[in-house]
Order: structure tokens, then C-alpha cells, then sequence
């Protein structure tokens, strides 16, 4: 990875074990980079399915502050790395998002100014701040760039028969000790409706298995992030998949309902 950031100008720093932290140059990033980022994962994309493995999805978290980046360490030892509270903040912000989806700080926000294309805010108390933190989703960026996100997940369809799961709320990377009980009434390709046995938070990370299936097909664990809050109990949720193996996924996919196309056919005089 080093080597594609490297060569537009910015530096790759790895932090907190298999994240990475960009550092970007203080110029504007280009057209030109946003497209060849979009073409490498594109590439990559493909080479997955053709494996038949899972599409690649990237969430992104922006933090724009001071941080020290160079080779910290002694003469006997050192690393290529960076350092500071804007470090922090930004992996912060980064594990709020899902994959397709870029969250900025306020401090971004205010230094890009209107050229951004807002679509939500929220506020957020992450790990170790002593106050609410104002994230916003971006859509896109305006002239001269003109480029845009792709559409979000299609809309969910209800399914014939509400299917049963197993999901634990997950605190940080310790899984909680105890299992409850769900249903998936409504899904997409990729997340779903659930209603579960009790309120969670909204962006609290789950794991889930599948229940009345085959033990081999309800030992694969999958993983979502609770986005929305659909009931007026509290206890109906969209939850946006964020990691699922191939038999998980295959299995949503034949529970979909088939789509319904209707044909019209025009008849007049000529």
C-alpha cells in the first residue's frame, strides 16, 4: 500500500494492527486520485469474485488536526510512523462507518467548506472523549470535481416468513456473554431488518448466527452495525452487514423473495 499513497504525494502509516492511517499531503487531493483509488478497488473487486469470495467494501473516517509523522523510536530501533490525539480521533470515527461510506470530523467539514455534499449528521461519544463528537456522512463533492458516491443499499423486502437468529452485542473487540434471540423480517443484499429481544444502541457492533438451519450453516458467524431504528419499541433495527462468509450470504440471498415484473403492452390505432 505504501507505494500507490506514496506516489500521489501523501504517506501510509500502519496503526492499531490491521487499520492504516492515510496522512495526506496539506494540497487538495486530485479527480485524479479518487479514480484511481475507485479503479484499484474495482480491480480488486473483481479479481474476488471471480474466486467467488465477497465483494470488497471500505469504510472511511477524515480527521483533519496536528500529528507528529516521521521515524520515531532510538538509533537501535525505530519506525516509520505517526502520533497524536487527531490519530486517535480519526480511527475513532472510522469505526462508526460501514463499507461505501466516508465520516468526517468538523474540523474537515469547515476546512472543505460547501464543496462537500452533506447527507447526515449525528453525534457520537467515542472512546476516551469527554464530549459528544459531530460526525457528518459525505455524498459527494462538488465543481471541479463533480464525483459522487454510489446509491445506498436498494430498499428491503419483506420476507414470507421471518427468520430466527442468534446475536450478541459486541463491547469494543470483547464479545458479550450473552446470546439473544432475533427475527430478520425485511432484507436487502446487504443488510436486513431485525427484530431484536432487546434495545441496542445505534452503531453498536453485533454478531449473529443463523438459527433452524444446519449446525454447519449456524457455526458461521456474521457480523452487522446497527444503523437505524425502525420501531416505536426500540427493538426493531436495520442492521448493515459488515462481514459475512459465502454460505451466509448465499443463504440470505435464496431467502429473497422473488421480485415481481409486471409488462404493460400499448395497443392503439395506426
Amino acid at each position: 500500500m505504501e507505494h500507490p499513497v506514496e506516489a500521489h504525494g501523501h504517506y501510509y502509516a500502519p496503526y492499531l494492527h490491521s487499520r492504516g492511517s492515510i496522512v495526506l499531503h496539506p494540497d487538495i487531493i486530485s479527480k485524479k486520485d479518487f479514480r484511481d483509488g475507485t479503479e484499484r478497488e474495482d480491480c480488486a473487486d473483481a479479481g474476488h469474485r471471480l474466486q467467488g469470495l465477497p465483494e470488497i467494501e471500505m469504510g472511511i473516517g477524515l480527521n483533519e488536526d496536528e500529528v507528529i509523522v516521521g521515524n520515531i523510536g532510538s538509533s537501535k530501533r525505530s519506525k516509520y510512523g505517526v502520533m497524536g490525539n487527531g490519530v486517535n480521533m480519526t480511527s475513532r470515527i472510522e469505526s462508526y462507518s460501514v463499507g461505501g461510506q466516508i465520516l468526517i470530523s468538523d474540523s474537515v467539514r469547515n476546512k472543505a467548506g460547501d464543496i462537500l455534499r452533506i447527507d447526515e449528521q449525528r453525534k457520537v461519544i467515542p472512546k476516551g472523549a469527554d464530549a459528544p463528537l459531530k460526525i457528518y456522512e459525505v455524498g459527494g463533492i462538488g465543481t471541479p470535481y463533480n464525483l459522487a458516491l454510489e446509491a445506498k443499499d436498494p430498499s428491503l423486502i419483506a420476507l414470507g416468513r421471518r427468520g430466527p437468529l442468534l446475536y450478541t452485542a459486541l463491547d469494543g473487540k470483547d464479545v458479550g456473554k450473552d446470546q439473544l434471540k432475533g427475527l430478520v423480517s425485511r432484507l436487502s443484499r446487504k443488510g436486513a431488518e431485525i427484530e431484536l429481544e432487546e434495545p441496542l444502541e445505534l452503531l453498536t457492533n453485533i454478531k449473529m448466527n443463523l438459527g433452524d438451519v444446519p449446525e454447519e450453516l449456524a457455526s458461521k458467524d456474521f457480523y452487522g452495525k446497527v444503523i437505524e431504528c425502525t420501531g416505536k419499541d426500540d427493538q426493531r433495527y436495520i442492521v448493515r452487514f459488515t462481514s459475512a462468509s459465502p454460505e451466509v450470504f448465499a443463504y440470505f440471498q435464496l431467502n429473497r423473495p422473488p421480485v415481481r415484473i409486471v409488462f404493460f403492452q400499448r395497443s392503439g390505432w395506426i
